[in-house]
């Protein structure tokens, strides 16, 4: 597990550019929990992808903010992903995740 994330970093000091590198670096960030560092090499791979993120890319950069409790870059990314991709199941349960943490965050706000 530790050797496959030292690869993984070390490709990516290679080559930090790879979209295949910076997804399988993502994928295990997630596994370890690490948020932040899902967000950073996820936020490099959709820059570089540009038009061409798909779904999925958008699921897992939503999460990421999710968990480091960005709601509203959250909000806005999956507002956009939700434009590319109006079907997508998962983007409509995190859409609705979201709306209900920041609904409950505005209530315990006025509640104090």
């Amino acid at each position: 597990k530790q050797l496959s994330r030292a690869l993984g970093e070390a490709g990516l000091a290679i080559y930090p550019k790879d979209e295949e590198l910076l997804t399988i670096n993502s994928l295990m960030a997630m596994l370890d929990k690490n948020w932040d560092q899902v967000f950073e090499w996820m936020k490099t791979l959709m820059d570089l992808r540009g038009d061409k993120n798909s779904s999925n890319s958008y699921v897992i950069f939503v999460n990421a903010l999710i968990n480091r409790l960005d709601y509203d870059a959250a909000w806005g990314t999956v507002n956009e992903a939700l434009k590319k991709f109006p079907e997508n199941q998962q983007l409509q349960t995190l859409h609705l995740k979201i709306s209900e943490c920041v609904f409950h965050l505005e209530n315990s706000k006025r509640q104090q």
